[in-house]
This record gives structure tokens, C-alpha cells and sequence, in this order.
């Protein structure tokens, strides 16, 4: 399963190379530009760091983009847009996870946008949970959100460690198990937006076993000395 993750990140990869280094190149041209307050103030945005990394880059911008674009879909099928375009910007906003990972991949992984690329899994999540609140189980949504919640304790817990105790082994990021529950809680997203309830509920329910498998290990490798 790893395998199969990993060769399509590397054929992403190839697609979206030339754009990456370009991007690359234009990020760090303007981090060194100093002429006047514009650019002392776009040098300093691009400059910003924690824990010692840059965090304005193309990744950790797609990472953001993916609830923000939920979110809009959501306001879309408030307004009763036409359905199809509100699909449209959810399957946008579900390529951005496979984009941030292909593209960090190219530029260069963050141990902030580790941190990051989940978290805004789980915002986006949640956004599609308390609107479509009415049309999933509470017996699933509640220990689902319940679970998520506690996924993003343990990645705060494990950023915090690396950056105060640099410890190696800290595992805030999302593993395989993490990575295939997103993906079945994105079928389940566009189940439920084109109002399949029922085959919505059951994905939402079958990611939980997945959810769940991500804390053990999670869990363990903090154990871990």
C-alpha cells in the first residue's frame, strides 16, 4: 500500500517539477530583497520561521488552500449552486493533499509542513462534519470527530517535542494508515455531496478502524525512548 502512495507521489512528482523549482527560485530571489518597504515586508513574510524552517512556501500554501476551498463549496451548496461545480472545487480541494506531499517532495520536506498538511486534513473535515451534521450518524460523527481531535493533540504534542527536546523519533506526521483514512474520508466527502448518505456514512465509519490503527502507532513511536 506504502509501495503504490509513494509511486504515484513520484509520478505527480515528474508532472509538477518544472513549476516547483521555478516557484523555488522565485521564493528565495524575493527573501533576499531589501530595496524598499514592499519588498523589506515581502522578504520578511518569506523569511518567517519556526523552529528554525521557512514556513511560506508552495506546499504548506496548498496545505491551507484545501479548507479554504472546502469551505467555499460548502457557502456554494448553501447558495444552491449547481452541484457540479461545488464537485469541482471539492475534488480541487482533495488533489491539494496529493500536491503539497509531490511538491515538498521537489522543494524540500518541513517538519513544520509534516505538521501542517494533517491538520488541515482535519479542518477540512470538521468543516464538512458541522455542515452536513444533519445527514451523518451521530453514533459515527461523534467518535470520528472525537478521534480527530485526539490525532491533532498527539501531532501538536510530537511538534512540540522536536522543536523543545529535538527528539528524532517524535511521529506528528500522518502514516500510512493516517494517509489511507484521509482518502476514504474524501470518498466519503464527495459521497455525501452528491447525496449518497448511506455509502457516505458507511466510508466515514469504515475510516474510523484507520483512524484508530494511526493513534496506536502514533502513540507508540512518542513512547518510544
Amino acid at each position: 500500500m506504502e509501495q503504490v502512495y509513494e509511486k504515484i507521489n513520484r509520478l505527480l512528482g515528474d508532472v509538477i517539477r518544472p513549476g516547483a523549482l521555478w516557484a523555488r527560485n522565485w521564493i528565495q530571489k524575493r527573501r533576499n530583497l531589501r530595496a524598499d518597504r514592499k519588498e523589506r515586508f515581502i522578504a520578511g513574510l518569506l523569511n518567517f520561521k519556526i523552529q528554525g524552517e521557512e514556513v511560506v512556501n508552495v506546499p504548506n500554501f496548498f496545505s491551507l488552500l484545501r479548507p479554504f476551498l472546502v469551505l467555499i463549496a460548502v457557502i456554494m451548496d448553501l447558495y444552491a449552486v449547481p452541484q457540479y461545480f461545488t464537485l469541482s472545487i471539492i475534488a480541487i480541494a482533495l488533489a491539494t493533499d496529493k500536491v503539497d506531499g509531490a511538491w515538498a517532495e521537489i522543494d524540500g520536506k518541513t517538519a513544520f509542513g509534516a505538521f501542517l498538511d494533517p491538520i488541515c486534513d482535519k479542518i477540512s473535515l470538521f468543516i464538512i462534519a458541522i455542515y452536513f451534521f444533519d445527514r451523518i450518524h451521530y453514533w459515527i460523527i461523534f467518535p470520528l470527530l472525537t478521534i480527530e481531535v485526539m490525532l491533532f493533540i498527539i501531532a501538536l504534542v510530537g511538534f512540540f517535542l522536536q522543536g523543545t527536546q529535538k527528539k528524532e523519533r517524535t511521529d506528528f506526521r500522518s502514516n500510512i494508515f493516517g494517509k489511507v483514512k484521509f482518502f476514504i474520508q474524501s470518498l466519503g466527502i464527495i459521497a455525501i455531496a452528491i447525496q449518497f448518505i448511506d455509502v457516505a456514512n458507511y466510508l466515514f465509519l469504515f475510516s474510523i478502524l484507520f483512524a484508530v490503527v494511526s493513534i496506536a502507532v502514533k502513540v507508540y513511536t512518542l513512547a518510544k525512548p
